[in-house]
């Protein structure tokens, strides 16, 4: 579309210094013919203006065109960021689906509707503690969010792939996140209690 619209473009603005030159060399010779009387004249200021109006009006066209080209561009693009997006969500799932097994139909959680929570499950699956309690400080629900990530880590320190020091960190980080989920359900019912 692009293209076509440069190729349009380019055709219409060889027409308009055509058109320009014309106009010029009608002009003069208008005005070098002593017999023009007023009222040509006229006439041929009235052409000249037409001729102007459809060559702005050209020009605005060309430019609404080219206008358009560069919309759809920017949606197509757009597209293809989404289509990335898309992309990254569907390997997302699925290293879940591999993660929980058997229990994935369990698992409820759609990737994109959170992007904290995404973030720290992320940092979960990559073994970043600081990062991971970082983002989850920032989750909507704080409990499930460490049980969760507990859960995780146990089932990928289980996985035959971990190392012997992995599966050590892990268990470590999944005693971490059991730990924060303990402590924010009693802060939880100290402040109940106290209301």
């Amino acid at each position: 579309l692009k293209k076509l619209a440069i190729k349009a473009s380019q055709k219409l603005m060889d027409r308009w210094g055509k058109i320009q030159t014309e106009e010029k060399q009608w002009m003069s010779d208008m005005e070098k013919t002593a017999k023009v009387n007023k009222a040509e004249l006229l006439l041929a200021k009235a052409a000249l203006l037409l001729a102007k109006a459809e060559r702005k009006a050209k020009r605005t066209i060309m430019a609404a065109e080219n206008h358009m080209a560069e919309s759809v561009i920017q949606r197509c693009q757009k597209i293809r960021s989404n289509l990335k997006v898309n992309k990254w969500l569907i390997i997302l799932q699925t290293v879940y689906s591999n993660v929980f097994g058997q229990e994935s139909k369990r698992f409820r959680y759609s990737v994109g509707n959170d992007i904290d929570l995404d973030l720290f499950l992320w940092n979960i699956f990559c073994n970043q503690r600081e990062m991971a309690v970082i983002f989850w400080k920032r989750c909507p629900t704080p409990v499930i969010s460490a049980l969760t990530a507990a859960y995780m880590l146990r089932k990928m320190a289980s996985m035959k792939t971990a190392d012997p020091m992995t599966e050590k960190m892990m268990i470590e980080n999944a005693n971490y996140f059991e730990d924060l989920a303990v402590a924010v359900q009693v802060q939880a019912m100290k402040e109940n209690q106290e209301l």
